[in-house]
């Protein structure tokens, strides 16, 4: 099974307008841009601006995960997954499907929940580390570091990351997938 990963960095428009069959995981507020199945969120509503804030509130994805009940009475298909107790970038919770393992960025979230759905291919876009407001320079290297772990961690298990394009830091460390 295949899964495409959306963040809301630049990149996220190489995705495209295709209509696909794959389960699309988001993050945040990935609906100003396309449809999410599924969206996780790792921040709490209140530190989000409005206008985030009631993109998010009025996505119509199949479930919105999150470990903050405040999402609970605002959003569709609520889903209360609170944070693995490992910590940021721990693995070792990786396949307890009801825990949220989490890093500063919700791409990383978004990833394992991809996993967790049975997915063998996970196709990246939109995970930049380019226009991050609250992640850039050391910070970004370490979630850059996190993301290549988890993907040497599931090629183990025998899935494969993939980015959608080249705009992003985690190509080449992360191959380019290609659609055919």
């Amino acid at each position: 099974m295949k899964s495409y990963v959306l963040g809301t960095g630049p990149s996220v428009l190489y995705f495209g307008n295709k209509i696909r069959k794959e389960i699309v995981v988001g993050v945040n507020y990935v609906w100003q841009y396309y449809p999410a199945d599924i969206v996780i969120s790792c921040d709490k509503p209140m530190r989000l601006p409005d206008w985030k804030l009631q993109i998010i509130c009025n996505g119509l994805q199949r479930q919105f995960i999150s470990p903050y009940q405040e999402w609970q009475d605002i959003v569709h298909n609520f889903i209360h997954k609170p944070f693995t107790g490992c910590g940021r970038g721990n693995l070792k919770d990786l396949d307890d499907i009801t825990v949220l393992s989490y890093a500063a960025n919700g791409g990383y979230a978004a990833i394992v929940q991809a996993y967790h759905l049975g997915a063998k291919e996970i196709i990246c876009y939109g995970i930049d580390f380019t226009n991050h407001p609250a992640i850039d320079g050391k910070m970004a290297e370490k979630e850059i570091q996190r993301i290549l772990m988890l993907r040497d961690v599931l090629k183990q298990r025998g899935v494969e990351m993939f980015v959608g394009n080249k705009e992003t830091k985690l190509f080449p460390a992360i191959k380019l997938f290609k659609d055919n």
